[in-house]
């Protein structure tokens, strides 16, 4: 399961939208600023880092929560203390994220 409700709606300007497609707006929006600001500093900087974020939110691995989400999760030939450390944390971030 990725770090963030996989059906989570947002509400922007009366239009529900997912986290994902509400990032890549954000940064499509960018662009344009991003390609400004290379040129007037005569380099690729600016659009190289939306491109690190884009890549962010295509896969949901990548970004700080999903780092940590794939550190706790439990996997295979783990010690039972491990284990059980792991599914604590999974469940206690998850139910966290959800609000509970």
């Amino acid at each position: 399961m990725p770090p963030h409700e996989p059906g989570l709606l947002l509400r922007r300007n009366g239009e529900e939208l997912t986290l994902k497609s509400a990032a890549e707006q954000i940064i499509n929006s960018m662009q344009a600023i991003a390609k400004m600001l290379d040129s007037i500093h005569f380099m690729r900087r600016y659009t190289q880092i939306l491109a690190l974020q884009s890549e962010k939110i295509a896969d949901a691995s990548l970004p700080p929560s999903g780092q940590v989400f794939n550190d706790v999760k439990p996997k295979k030939n783990q010690s039972p203390v491990a284990r059980i450390h792991s599914e604590h944390f999974s469940w206690k971030s998850h139910q966290t994220l959800r609000g509970n």
